[in-house]
């Protein structure tokens, strides 16, 4: 019941029009109800077809749009990725030696002379002065080129890279005598047998200047290797044998 009926009017008129004035409310409400779009209801025909499509097209996708079940998130992809601080990738290596330098080690190189005695060798070479060449030579062959030949003590040698040299001292002649240059490179290799160094030419010195690395560095990796197998492969080359030779040769002229 209404709250107007609820009420007792002064009269029954008064009754009457609020009921009616009720009525006439409720009718403008239905009919403006009424006169709303009424939704389109989907057929269930039509909602299965759509079914029907999507399921085709899914199954007729081109392979990259598909999903690839192995693809991994950027989460698990950098957690596989990361480096830890000791990381070590691939399996150990051991580098082929193929080609041995011989001369002085690199000014900024520091390097190590090899402490055995059986790793090194004094003999006779020939440079040319041309290309910077230096050439082992026959025994057979040294009084023919006494004025060519220079006495030498080859010692083997390593930097820190692992690059192995030999290392080419020149020795004093027979009259003893042996400039300062050539002493003080001695006096490197025999401090480069227990310590790493750097040797430097000094102008004002007039020598080579040898120094000690300050940290204790660590000891030199040296190669699976022979000295014989060393000197074979830094003379393989530059082995004077015979008069023909080609060096040989343009020095006489011939060439």
């Amino acid at each position: 019941m209404s709250q107007s009926e609820n009420c007792t009017p002064p009269d029954g008129q008064a009754l009457v029009r609020s009921t009616d004035q009720d009525d006439l409310g409720a009718v403008a409400a239905n009919d403006d109800i009424g006169n709303q779009p009424t939704p389109p209801k989907r057929r269930k025909s039509q909602s299965r077809r759509n079914i029907a499509m999507k399921l085709t097209t899914a199954g007729n996708a081109e392979p990259d749009e598909q999903e690839d079940p192995e693809r991994k998130n950027w989460s698990d992809a950098m957690a596989e990725l990361r480096l830890n601080q000791d990381f070590d990738i691939g399996s150990p290596i051991e580098t082929v030696l193929t080609n041995v330098r011989v001369g002085k080690p690199h000014p900024q190189d520091f390097c190590r002379a090899h402490s055995d005695p059986t790793y090194s060798f004094n003999t006779a070479v020939l440079e040319t002065q041309d290309d910077r060449e230096v050439y082992l030579v026959s025994r057979a062959l040294w009084d023919s080129l006494a004025s060519e030949i220079i006495p030498v003590q080859l010692v083997t040698a390593i930097n820190r890279q692992g690059t192995v040299f030999l290392w080419q001292i020149k020795l004093p002649r027979a009259d003893g005598r042996w400039n300062p240059w050539n002493q003080s490179l001695a006096v490197a290799v025999e401090t480069a047998k227990s310590h790493w160094v750097r040797v430097n030419s000094n102008m004002s010195l007039g020598a080579y200047e040898v120094k000690k690395a300050l940290a204790p560095l660590q000891e030199p990796v040296w190669p699976d290797k022979s000295f014989e197998e060393i000197l074979e492969l830094a003379f393989k080359n530059n082995f004077i044998q015979s008069p023909d030779h080609p060096v040989l040769k343009r020095l006489r002229g011939e060439i």
